[in-house]
């Protein structure tokens, strides 16, 4: 699963930059992957395994995201871009 969030500190307890949806931060999307497909973690490169673009859509933590399905196929996400140009190989 993923999610995305507005990291703004928001209402009471919300902490901004803290990595964390907390108080009253707005969600923009909480999704479940398809039944038998993950992220691999282990050749996923970003920090933590997470990330964040700014209000102007670049990116703050580099790396790539591997997905995989249960037959083995893979697709990599590349956000090595620092402009939050995302690649799909």
């Amino acid at each position: 699963s993923y999610l995305i969030f507005i990291d703004d500190g928001a209402g009471a307890g919300g902490v901004a930059e803290n990595w964390i949806c907390d108080g009253d931060e707005n969600f923009l999307r909480n999704r479940q992957l398809p039944a038998g497909v993950s992220i691999d973690l282990v050749n996923t490169t970003f920090t933590s395994n997470r990330t964040r673009f700014n209000g102007r859509g670049h990116i703050g933590n580099q790396g790539i995201v591997t997905i995989v399905n249960t037959a083995g196929n893979q697709k990599i996400l590349d956000m090595n871009n620092r402009f939050g140009r995302i690649t799909i190989n």
